[in-house]
């Protein structure tokens, strides 16, 4: 939607009288498309600002447009019809539809094609994700596997410690696997810790 105050809004549709639909139209995914394209900028030699595209449109216009009066100049001479006019003039709006229809449609490739690169490349860092997070939890539930076993074979470990430290160790897998990596010696001591603070 366009943010204006009123009497900024005012003085452009008083120039622009196509743009009063547009008040309050809302554009669909504008903060989407501002983090796919916000700092994407041309340079070197054959980068061109908004400013220098824009004036090389008029400029084709312009030219476009004095070539036709040319033609409708040269047509007139000919034919001495008012009829030439009119067909020049309707030649000149289908020139000009035109040139915006592929306009669009080029704009149009371009931002689906963007589209597209950028889902390409979520799809494959979530299948990589995918996998990562497949072979970590792979990984736990081999260690919860050999839990047990470990466990029996820490020395000083109560029969209720080595129980709760059966149920509770397998929901926290980061301190199961710093259990696993410890040396036998120092297992007890954390088996206490997490004990005590997951109480």
């Amino acid at each position: 939607m366009v943010v204006a105050e009123a009497h900024v809004w005012d003085a452009y549709v008083a120039v622009h009288r196509e743009a009063i639909p547009f008040q309050k139209k809302t554009f669909p995914h504008f903060t989407d498309l501002c983090l796919i394209y916000a700092k994407d900028r041309a340079t070197g030699v054959n980068a061109q600002t908004v400013d220098d595209v824009f004036e090389e449109i008029q400029q084709e216009e312009a030219n476009q447009q004095e070539s036709i009066n040319e033609e409708i100049d040269l047509e007139s001479r000919e034919e001495g019809t008012s009829h030439t006019q009119s067909r020049c003039k309707e030649k000149n709006i289908e020139s000009s539809s035109k040139r915006k229809r592929q306009k669009i449609n080029d704009d149009d490739a371009v931002t689906s094609e963007c589209i597209l690169n950028v889902a390409m490349m979520l799809g494959n860092d979530i299948k990589k994700a995918s996998k990562i997070l497949g072979a970590t939890e792979h990984v736990i539930q081999e260690k919860v596997a050999k839990l047990d076993k470990f466990l029996s074979e820490v020395e000083g470990l109560s029969t209720r410690e080595w129980t709760l430290a059966s149920i509770k160790l397998p929901d926290h897998p980061r301190q199961m696997l710093v259990f696993f990596s410890l040396p036998p010696a120092r297992r007890l001591e954390l088996l206490k810790i997490f004990l005590e603070s997951y109480n």
